[in-house]
Parts: C-alpha cells; structure tokens; sequence
C-alpha cells in the first residue's frame, strides 16, 4: 500500500477502516516499525483530528503540522517521545500535507 491509497481511504471510509489500513501502512514501511503502539496512537490521533481538511483534499498545512509538533515537543516528557519518535511522527504526519 502506498500513501495515495492510505490518503483515499482517509477521506472515503470510517474512522475504523482507516485505523486499520493505517496500521497495515506502518507494518509494511520498515521505517515507522520502531514507532510503539503509544506512538501509533498519537500519530493516529493528530491525523484523524484534521480528517476533515484530508477528507476535503486540503490535507493538512505546514502550519498545523508545526503547531502540533510544538505541542508535542512541548509534551515529550509527559509522552515519553524521543528525538527519534518526534521526527517518525512528523513524517508520517507530513505524508497527509498538500
């Protein structure tokens, strides 16, 4: 699966679907394998939280992508995020960006 596909089902189908085909989209990226369930859930979450904007073909801006990354630079110790997690996380959230 590549992320056109990931990004269609974003915007066609359920929350759940969409959970489920994310998680198969970092099961076969070895580069997100290190991402823990904690992480997949937050990764998971700051996208479905602009779903919206995806569903609309928008994607989500520069300008969100770094607000959230601020908060959760902010929140890295609360969160236990490494430096390693914090760049997966905006990765996988960049893929989302139009």
């Amino acid at each position: 699966m590549d992320i056109q596909e990931l990004f269609d089902i974003a915007k066609e189908q359920t929350s759940e679907r969409f959970k489920i085909k994310f998680s198969e989209f970092i099961r076969e990226h070895p580069q997100y394998s290190n991402l823990s369930q904690e992480n997949r859930k937050i990764v998971f979450d700051l996208i479905y939280k602009h779903i919206e904007a995806i569903r609309e073909g928008r994607g989500i801006s520069g300008y969100v992508i770094q607000q959230e990354m601020h908060k959760l630079f902010d929140n890295r110790l609360k969160l236990k995020l490494t430096e390693n997690d914090l760049k997966d996380i905006r990765e996988m959230i960049e893929l989302f960006k139009k």
